[in-house]
């Protein structure tokens, strides 16, 4: 992003760090993963997708385009985690 920083808006980047505050925050609690935190972690990257589509800048086209297939990764991961998580709680 520091390649773009002239390319932002003042507003763009409080809006990125603002995402990049909460992911972080985020994947701290899936440190120690439960149903709770999978669930929040989900559903912060579906916010954070919703976030990023808003900022109108032609400079962040490349990281919106990655973005949107790592989210799908992560998606398929918290899917697994859920399932594992889901699992463990039916053997006990």
């Amino acid at each position: 992003m520091k390649e773009e920083d002239k390319a932002l808006s003042d507003e763009d980047k409080r809006a990125l760090r603002g995402i990049a505050n909460e992911l972080e925050q985020d994947s701290e609690h899936l440190t120690d993963p439960n149903v709770k935190a999978v669930t929040e972690g989900s559903q912060r990257i579906g916010e954070s997708q919703q976030q990023l589509d808003a900022i109108d800048n032609d400079a962040l086209y490349d990281y919106k385009k990655e973005w949107h297939a790592l989210s799908q990764q992560f998606e398929k991961t918290m899917r697994k985690m859920m399932d594992e998580l889901s699992s463990q709680a039916e053997d006990k």
